[in-house]
């Protein structure tokens, strides 16, 4: 089992980051995938190369933004080989959870890792 742990200021990071403001109108179709180490352009050039869906893939900050703007289940991304092969290391979150993630751990301490 992998774990990913983001920090509150990595969270508000990645909510700042977003190059696809536009989806956000659409948050349970935005989805933003972490891994444990960053996602770099060379992950993804194989999948890139390969995929015929019309979503936009964008890497900001070393994390993964899709806008399943038909749904994840029409996504054609599912069928791409080399995605399932990068998808098995990471955690995606739609936006929703991303904003409540944001919110639960902005009281979080970044210095003790501890709750006020």
């Amino acid at each position: 089992t992998i774990v990913v742990v983001r920090s509150s200021t990595e969270w508000q990071a990645l909510m700042k980051g977003n190059p696809l403001p536009e989806a956000e109108s659409r948050p349970s179709q935005l989805q933003v995938f972490v891994a444990k180490s960053a996602i770099t352009a060379s992950d993804l050039e194989p999948i890139i190369a390969t995929h015929r869906g019309g979503e936009p893939l964008v890497l900001s900050g070393g994390h993964l933004y899709i806008d399943f703007f038909d749904g994840i289940s029409a996504s054609v991304l599912n069928k791409n080989t080399p995605w399932n092969r990068l998808a098995k290391g990471l955690t995606g979150r739609n936006w929703n959870t991303v904003a409540k993630l944001a919110d639960l751990t902005k009281d979080q301490s970044t210095e003790t890792g501890a709750w006020r």
